[in-house]
């Protein structure tokens, strides 16, 4: 999550911090989507935007490219001199991933894009996996 975005435990609801006032959501898996898209929206509208309109358009894709902007917003990508991305794992038993051009298109060494349930925006393209959305979110917000 966010660094402005906290579960309140004892009021069972998610705060968004937001200067003086604080946004409130139900708790929830619902609830917890909508503070984290809020507070993306307000630290960095134009990725907010760019994930809005590529989950309306990719809904089979959507679950990844939220995770993937708060891998890319939470400094969990490290863009290196030669093009590679080194992106964190969210569970940290598995450390970093690296996301390369590989023939002309992004690969990851995740699981998910290694084992082929990596997803096509359309049929005969580039697979995404979250950490390759990372990657290019990253670099949008650089």
């Amino acid at each position: 999550m966010l660094a402005n975005v906290n579960y309140n435990r004892a009021a069972r609801r998610y705060e968004v911090a937001n200067g003086d006032q604080t946004l409130t959501f139900p708790a929830g898996v619902d609830g917890r989507r909508e503070a984290f898209q809020t507070a993306v929206q307000m630290e960095n509208p134009a990725l907010h935007g760019l994930a809005s309109q590529m989950a309306s358009d990719h809904p089979q894709l959507a679950s990844r490219i939220w995770r993937a902007v708060e891998i890319a917003l939470t400094s969990g990508v490290t863009l290196q001199d030669d093009g590679t991305g080194l992106v964190a794992s969210q569970s940290s038993e598995y450390g970093d991933y690296t996301v390369q051009m590989v023939d002309g298109l992004m690969a990851c060494d995740c699981e998910d894009f290694q084992g082929a349930t990596a997803v096509y925006m359309q049929d005969g393209e580039q697979p995404y996996c979250k950490h390759i959305l990372a990657y290019q979110f990253a670099l949008v917000a650089a």
